[in-house]
């Protein structure tokens, strides 16, 4: 053998010997990757479990080897120091934070399922109905009849002269809203809406909306605002959104109704202008056909 085969073998039994070592150390590498890349799972585990000791693995301290097995032991901090990593804490919940010292800034994800049902059926509620109930039925039926007494006494004033000039077109103008309404209340109801004005209070008034502009006027303020009173009552009492809606918005023109009528009376002051003391009737006051 001469001296370049000698030297060529050498060199390659050389180059295996190395080749080998390199390629253990490539492996090993490898595998503690891998652990690392576990490490995450695992905590994940232990937490979502709730044992009564979670563990986590330390690594990237002292201890670490080169394809060793990375050492485990309880609550453990991962990522190489305590400034900055996962824990899992001994409520077998996973505690992420920047800082594992300070206590008011972890954030825990634990099982929360009984707390959970628990805010979801303290926090469930049912929404009302938007159609009348059939307690709604009544009240809104001696709504109607109330708006349709009222236009039939501005019918009244109307016929017999007793306005004239821009008090008389006001005066239309509240008699075609009081008929609106109780249209409105009508198409609500349908087929059980009672259609009819309240026989026993149109008697009673007829006589006050029969004299002089001023007289009419002072009548038909008060029960303007009688009529804004008992819509509020009728509105504390329904259910249905459709029919509170309604009566409510009645509520607000009314009230002005009886803040012009007050001045086509003739009242000077704003306060009396705007008074709105008005008695409240009720359905057991009178009969709604």
């Amino acid at each position: 053998m001469d001296t370049k085969e000698a030297a060529h073998i050498d060199a390659a039994e050389h180059s295996d010997t190395a080749g080998s070592t390199v390629r253990r150390r490539i492996l090993a590498a490898g595998l503690s990757a891998t652990a690392l890349s576990l490490v995450p799972v695992l905590a994940r585990r232990a937490g979502a479990s709730g044992g009564d000791a979670a563990t986590s693995a330390s690594l990237g301290g002292s201890s670490d080897t080169l394809g060793g097995t990375p050492s485990i032991a309880p609550n453990a901090s991962t990522g190489g120091s305590s400034d900055a990593g996962a824990t899992v804490n001994s409520n077998g919940g996973f505690n992420g934070t920047g800082d594992s010292t300070n206590a008011s800034s972890d954030v825990s994800i634990g099982a929360t399922g009984d707390s959970t049902a628990d805010t979801a059926a303290a926090t469930t509620t049912t929404a009302p109905p938007k159609r009348p109930t059939d307690e709604d039925v009544a009240l809104l039926s001696f709504a109607q009849s109330l708006e349709l007494t009222i236009r039939n006494l501005y019918d009244v004033a109307i016929d017999l002269g007793a306005f004239d000039g821009p008090s008389l077109e006001a005066v239309k103008a509240i008699r075609e809203a009081h008929e609106a309404y109780a249209q409105s209340l009508s198409g609500l109801l349908g087929r059980v809406a009672p259609n009819a004005a309240i026989d026993e209070l149109f008697t009673a008034m007829l006589a006050d909306f029969s004299g002089t502009a001023e007289k009419v006027a002072t009548a038909a303020q008060a029960l303007e605002n009688t009529a804004v009173a008992t819509h509020i009552d009728v509105v504390g009492a329904l259910v249905g959104i459709d029919g509170s809606a309604l009566i409510a918005s009645m509520i607000i023109v009314e009230a002005r109704h009886a803040t012009v009528l007050a001045t086509v009376a003739g009242v000077a002051e704003i306060a009396k202008q705007l008074t709105t003391a008005g008695k409240a009737l009720s359905p057991s006051d009178y009969s709604s056909k």
